[in-house]
């Protein structure tokens, strides 16, 4: 299998700005649909519930990823058939289906009481994820806590995550799931949106554990007018581990 490393550059396609924005993503009710940009023919009707907090939203860096991921679909067909990915933070789960609708084999995390929600979006899209033959299935993964070997995951995995730099108390705890994530190889696609001036703590943090790349201009081809830490815009990273110590991920 190739190295994530070797991800193939891909050409903004059109209407890929996802604007201003740090709050949640407006839904028709408590249902997302999610319609796939060009010839994709991609469809997701994802629920969520707003009225249980920030894990039952949509967030606007998840649409930046999801539109990459179509992205690179649309010019490398079948890019991602079969390849191995693993979600942090999933939420209501539109993320980690879209991946997995365009052919990849997807393992949806968060904590247990996301579970019920994203399992039945992954239901209710059943017909979707078949049509490339993509897999998504969901497993509880507390950052900081659960051993990541008893995941069984494969050597060679794409970890993905949009908007878990939220809260100053888990930055500690994501920072130790992704190193000892890395250990395995693990190579990862961050969709960040910058509310708060102490986001920037948390990647002081990961450029001890990781080389990143800002990918922003392969999919927004307005990136290179705004800052990399402007407030307020989606931005797209991605992640190379530069070490094997999980503990070295320090405050």
């Amino acid at each position: 299998m190739e190295r994530w490393a070797e991800l193939p550059e891909v050409e903004p396609p059109e209407g890929a700005d996802q604007g201003d924005s740090i709050g949640p993503v407006s839904t028709n009710g408590n249902i997302f649909t999610y319609i796939g940009a060009g010839s994709c023919c991609l469809r997701l009707d994802i629920l969520t519930d707003q009225q249980k907090g920030i894990a039952f939203q949509l967030w606007p860096s998840s649409l930046l990823l999801c539109k990459y991921a179509e992205a690179l679909h649309a010019q490398h067909p079948g890019y991602w058939k079969g390849k191995k990915v693993l979600e942090l933070g999933c939420g209501v789960g539109l993320l980690g289906l879209v991946f997995a609708a365009l052919g990849a084999d997807v393992i949806l995390t968060d904590l247990l009481h996301a579970k019920d929600l994203v399992e039945a979006n992954i239901r209710n899209n059943c017909c979707a994820l078949g049509i490339n033959g993509g897999r998504a299935s969901f497993n509880e993964l507390a950052w900081g806590q659960t051993n990541v070997e008893r995941l069984q995951l494969p050597n060679e995995l794409l970890i993905i995550a949009a908007d878990v730099v939220y809260h100053q108390e888990l930055f500690k705890p994501l920072s130790l799931t992704l190193a000892a994530l890395g250990q395995r190889n693990a190579h990862v696609l961050l969709a960040h949106t910058r509310r708060w001036k102490h986001d920037t703590r948390f990647f002081k943090m990961m450029r001890k554990l990781f080389s990143m790349r800002d990918m922003t201009s392969e999919i927004d081809e307005d990136a290179s007018e705004y800052a990399s830490n402007s407030m307020g815009r989606a931005r797209l990273f991605q992640l190379f581990p530069i070490t094997s110590s999980p503990s070295e991920a320090k405050a």
